[in-house]
């Protein structure tokens, strides 16, 4: 087999065999496929001429180009891998993850810093005091079988021409649906997990748009069958922040309080999309017959504060305590908070998402060579809710000696859009596609 026949063939719109991509994954990861060419081998990718099988082996090749887990096989049990697809991601796997751990379901987790054009699992981790990101692949196992919950921090060897791939996707600007279903499937797979349940977002942080979503999510499900794992896709809506924060510390308050079953914070949408999560996970894994058995469970993982019982104790084993965690970084010396607020009486019709992270990111990065570990927005009034003149609508927590503090108001402040009439409520869920 020749690299340059490989490309051409599939440049010409015809189907490649398994052999095929696999020696040509092999060059790759060899380093002996040039830019060039791996640029004319992707753009070429589209999904009239790229199906699901022959994602399934692109996935598969590219996940074998480093480590892999064979968990579910190994423990003989169900093993949940749990992701969003989108371009922002959020924290409702730190919910999700010790209700299932409650109701028996192991649920793992790769995350990485290579990775998503806005933040990850990987900042909230890193941010929890004495949190070890650092774990052998071995104690990762260790730590699921004790407490049915495992996060593996790749460094690197996980599927190392995925990266590869990706980088020049982002560079290039390459937006193919295979190949964004099998960069995430080659992941999953080299991860061991036998359930696969994705969260593909809809809307402003979705990857794409229009039918996108449901797109992206149909060739996850059906090259997952491929690959011999159960899987199920909800499809979310984006269009604003799901949760009522944006930065490490008060995003870890909120995901505290839902785990201590107390009041959503300002109409946040994380427990419901947890839940639901939850919901198709426990009926994947055979826990639960049907929805209403699954709720149930979900429930009583909450109520009873098993979940909240879980994550403390996935916390200590890497190393972590819960106690502090989501405390008011306001109550901290050298923090200050400051309300923003509705210069007009209405209703809210739209929080740009992408101006509301920008405003935290503005936040963040207090100068050129500090970051502001202090830095969040909390969004306090939601989509469709009423305001009136001076109203508060959000808050920002942060550093006093942060200098961006005036640029990071102005982004949040243009990123509400209100109305004079109240405004049709888009839904957070869409779909569900198996």
């Amino acid at each position: 087999m020749d690299i340059n026949s490989i490309i051409d063939k599939k440049s010409q719109n015809l189907s490649l065999s398994r052999e095929e991509i696999c020696f040509l994954v092999e060059k790759m990861k060899e380093g002996k496929v040039s830019k060039s060419q791996l640029l004319k081998f992707m753009q070429s990718i589209n999904e009239s001429n790229f199906g699901y099988e022959e994602t399934y082996f692109l996935a598969d090749a590219v996940a074998h180009t480093g480590k892999v887990f064979t968990l579910g096989t190994d423990l003989n049990e169900p093993v949940i891998d749990k992701h969003s697809a989108g371009l922002i991601s959020d924290p409702t796997s730190l919910i999700a993850m010790p209700v299932l751990a409650a109701c028996g379901v192991k649920t793992i987790k790769m995350i990485s810093g290579f990775y998503g054009t806005f933040r990850n699992s990987i900042d909230r981790f890193e941010a929890i005091k004495n949190f070890n990101t650092n774990v052998s692949a071995q104690e990762f196992v260790d730590i699921l079988k004790k407490t049915n919950m495992g996060v593996y921090i790749d460094h690197g060897e996980v599927a190392p021409v995925d990266r590869l791939l990706y980088n020049l996707r982002l560079e290039k600007h390459i937006v193919s649906i295979p190949l964004i279903a099998a960069s995430f499937l080659a992941k999953k797979i080299a991860c061991g997990a036998n359930i696969f349940v994705f969260d593909v977002k809809a809307g402003e942080g979705s990857i794409g748009e229009d039918d996108f979503s449901e797109r992206l999510a149909k060739y996850l499900t059906n090259v997952s069958k491929l690959a011999g794992v159960s899987s199920a896709c909800v499809i979310t809506n984006l269009n604003e922040p799901l949760g009522a924060s944006i930065g490490n510390n008060l995003e870890m308050k909120e995901v505290i309080l839902a785990l201590k079953n107390e009041k959503a914070l300002h109409g946040s949408k994380l427990l419901d999309v947890a839940r639901e999560l939850v919901i198709i996970s426990l009926i994947l894994s055979k826990k639960a017959k049907g929805r209403v058995e699954a709720n149930e469970m979900f429930e009583d993982a909450i109520e009873s504060g098993k979940a909240y019982a879980c994550f403390a104790e996935f916390l200590e084993a890497y190393g972590a305590n819960i106690d502090g965690i989501g405390n008011n970084p306001t109550l901290l010396d050298g923090v200050s908070a400051s309300y923003i607020t509705a210069s007009q009486s209405g209703y809210v019709e739209d929080i740009n998402l992408w101006l509301a992270k920008d405003s935290y990111q503005t936040l963040l990065y207090k100068n050129k060579k500090e970051k502001d570990k202090n830095a969040g927005v909390e969004i306090l009034v939601r989509e469709g809710e009423k305001v009136s003149e001076g109203d508060k609508i959000a808050r920002l927590v942060f550093s006093i000696d942060n200098k961006n503090f005036h640029l990071a108001r102005n982004k949040i402040f243009e990123a509400y859009k209100l109305c004079k009439n109240k405004p049709e409520v888009h839904n957070v869920f869409y779909k569900i596609v198996t």
